[in-house]
């Protein structure tokens, strides 16, 4: 049975005066200045913005320019038509954009509510140990590596692990009957859901098993035969916050099953998880490369939680044991199942250290009631003040930026700004009436990568209607290549990195390839070199590739038909591209080919959606295949339609023909047929225009 003094470490209601809520709020504030002023110095916020925190930024920044540019309704119906990776980061960022003029300092300034958010739960479990206590344990707390990052990085990764870690705690201290707690637990875990829906899978499992823990050590934990109706509370929350989630799934269900089955169980996979040894994978999150957030607080939580439970022991209390032994395992088993799953990130990381964080306060809290007045108290007091002090971490830009030392550090700085500055100038202004279509970037690197563009709108520059891309397999990276040359009326521009340009992502298809790459791009006849600018340090270049000027004449608009007219599309094509073989479609209009609206897309297989009619109509398919591509088989509902062999020499357009009846249905199914006995895995087929338009087939005039 727990003890009174063990079930005020696990109920805390302290309740906090405005006092003490204000004193908190200006210790995070200093912690927080601090933290910005350094990164703008010597971390992050020196340099021009990069990975990871960049794709949640440009996200804001979307938002921010499509409430600047549109209406009140575009603003709130964004949501519902972009797909957003982090909904919540990027209205913080877009927030947090808007009020400080687009400095981004302030995106990062804002992780402070954050912070402010963990002070105050620190403070109120420690409280009632005494206000000197509470004092070197919130400094304590503010000196772990995490909580610096929790400001210096911009991760929606580290905000979801700190409110599962809190809902993990709850959960194991949960009374029936306490609504107030099992609302907070709802709120949690909605807000973990939201912040980064992409970690849902993750969020679950860590849910469904700190409840399996709590009745696991029921006998222990409830003691009062409570156990059933615990269980049915946190059902009933669990499906609340589940249903609160489904606007999400909704809205981009289909963009979160395609992303996990890429990067978690599809081919993409590789990319993110490192090939390491047995004893490297297993300490990763330990004493490797993912504890950064951790560092030397790990041992002095081991020996933290040892103590308190000597003391358990000798005291008798059960019930602190058990909740201690509880919330162990509950850390033990997220590095494990961090440690399991392939993909490997320090921000993945941050579940098991703020764990560990947690569990340091509730044990370091335990041991300070217990010997409150005695000279044990004052020496665990004087232990965290020192720790808080010899611990602070200063996080910097990566790994190699402190042995530069500050001059290295602004030098460093000044040329990423340099190069950065002009990537961007290759872009046009914005109310420029030069145009570009699409961006590609086939290598990418710290400083120059498909996110980096997207913030070139900082400087008020106009970004492309197709976005940069940049496929995660080599095949499907270079069939993309060959794709983009077959588009004469797109302008490109490509940044090509030369062989010896610094800090090239290595685990990327492009960094594989970049010889052939480069080799494509200096022969390619679609592409011409615009300009170059230096690398880091004069070291290597940037090419900056744009698509020739086409000198042929534009295709004439479709004529009327003999034997009827010939109009516009029943419906625009929808596409449903084999997105895990390469990149999603293109759209137009190509009003220079006389076409209103075409969707270009390259797939082994895609499905266009026809609207349903009375009447016959022709099917037009324009494509250009690969040699090993024989042609193409039309279905329509389980009915073969017919077949569209290769009359063209490979990588040249043809148009293939086909009836379509009135009971075709909607639903028309394109797949290519391979020249040889095993069809490639990759991107073989560029379709262009899939058209319905009504017309006897034998009479349509070729084009």
């Amino acid at each position: 049975m727990p003890t009174a003094a063990s079930n005020a470490i696990i109920s805390p209601r302290a309740r906090l005066s405005g006092r003490a809520i204000s004193g908190v709020a200006l210790a995070v504030a200093a912690f927080a200045a601090l933290q910005i002023t350094y990164s703008l110095s010597y971390g992050r916020l020196a340099f021009p913005p990069t990975y990871d925190d960049v794709s949640y930024i440009a996200d804001g920044l979307d938002l921010l320019r499509t409430g600047y540019g549109g209406s009140i309704r575009t603003w709130f119906t964004t949501p519902f038509t972009n797909v957003w990776h982090a909904p919540i980061a990027a209205l913080q960022a877009c927030l947090a954009l808007a009020v400080s003029d687009r400095a981004l300092w302030a995106v990062y300034a804002s992780n402070a509510l954050y912070a402010f958010g963990l002070a105050l739960a620190v403070v109120a479990v420690c409280l009632s140990a005494g206000r000197v206590y509470t004092i070197a344990m919130m400094a304590a707390v503010l000196a772990w590596p995490v909580s610096a990052y929790l400001i210096t990085e911009f991760r929606p990764d580290i905000v979801a692990n700190y409110l599962l870690a809190v809902g993990g705690w709850l959960i194991l201290t949960a009374r029936a009957g306490d609504r107030r707690t099992f609302v907070v637990l709802g709120a949690l875990l909605v807000a973990a859901l939201w912040v980064k829906p992409s970690y849902s899978p993750v969020t679950l499992g860590y849910w469904a098993g700190a409840i399996a823990i709590r009745i696991a050590f029921r006998t222990s934990l409830d003691g009062n035969g409570s156990t059933r109706a615990i269980a049915r509370a946190l059902a009933a929350v669990t499906g609340i916050a589940l249903v609160a989630f489904l606007p999400y799934l909704v809205v981009s269900g289909g963009h979160l099953i395609d992303y996990l089955s890429r990067h978690v169980a599809g081919p993409d996979r590789a990319l993110w998880t490192p090939s390491m040894t047995l004893s490297a994978n297993l300490l990763y999150y330990v004493n490797g490369d993912g504890a950064i957030t951790l560092g030397a607080w790990l041992w002095i939580t081991a020996a933290t939680a040892a103590c308190a439970g000597l003391l358990a022991w000798r005291r008798g209390d059960v019930g602190a044991l058990t909740l201690g032994a509880a919330y162990g395992l509950l850390a033990v088993l997220s590095w494990l199942g961090l440690t399991l799953l392939g993909n490997k990130s320090a921000w993945f990381g941050t579940l098991f250290t703020a764990h560990l964080q947690l569990l340091f306060v509730a044990t370091s809290t335990w041991i300070a009631r217990a010997v409150r007045g005695k000279p044990p108290y004052w020496v665990l007091v004087v232990a965290l003040a020192a720790s808080a002090v010899g611990l602070q971490q200063w996080p910097v830009a990566d790994g190699a930026t402190p042995r530069l030392g500050p001059p290295g550090i602004a030098r460093a700085s000044a040329e990423a700004r340099r190069l950065f500055a002009e990537v961007c100038q290759v872009l046009p202004d914005d109310g420029s009436p030069s145009k570009v279509d699409a961006l590609l970037v086939p290598l990418v690197s710290a400083t120059v990568n498909p996110g980096t563009l997207r913030m070139c709108a900082l400087d008020g520059k106009a970004l492309p209607q197709i976005p940069a891309l940049y496929p995660m397999q080599v095949d499907a990276l270079m069939t993309q290549l060959g794709a983009y040359a077959a588009l004469p009326h797109v302008q490109l521009r490509a940044f090509v990195l030369s062989a010896d340009f610094p800090g090239v992502v290595p685990n990327m298809p492009g960094a594989r390839a970049a010889a052939t790459i480069n080799r494509f791009f200096a022969t390619s006849p679609a592409f011409e070199l615009s300009g170059e600018i230096s690398g880091p340090e004069h070291t290597g270049r940037v090419l900056v590739y744009k698509t020739r000027a086409t000198t042929a004449e534009p295709v004439p608009a479709p004529q009327r038909a003999a034997t009827g007219s010939r109009h516009a599309p029943d419906t625009l094509p929808n596409f449903d591209v084999d997105l895990a073989a390469g990149f999603g479609p293109l759209e137009g209009p190509f009003r220079e080919l006389g076409l209103g609206a075409v969707t270009w897309g390259t797939g082994t297989q895609s499905t266009i959606a026809v609207a349903p009619s009375d009447r016959p109509r022709t099917l037009e398919i324009d494509w250009r295949p690969q040699p090993d591509v024989a042609g193409l088989d039309v279905k329509a509902t389980g009915r073969t339609l017919g077949h569209c062999p290769r009359d063209q020499a490979p990588g040249i357009f043809s148009t293939c023909r086909l009836p379509l009846p009135a009971d075709a249905g909607t639903t028309i199914h394109i797949a290519y047929v391979s020249a040889t006995p095993t069809a490639p895995s990759a991107n073989r087929v560029l379709y262009r225009a899939l058209r319905a338009v009504s017309g006897d087939p034998s009479h349509a005039p070729a084009q």
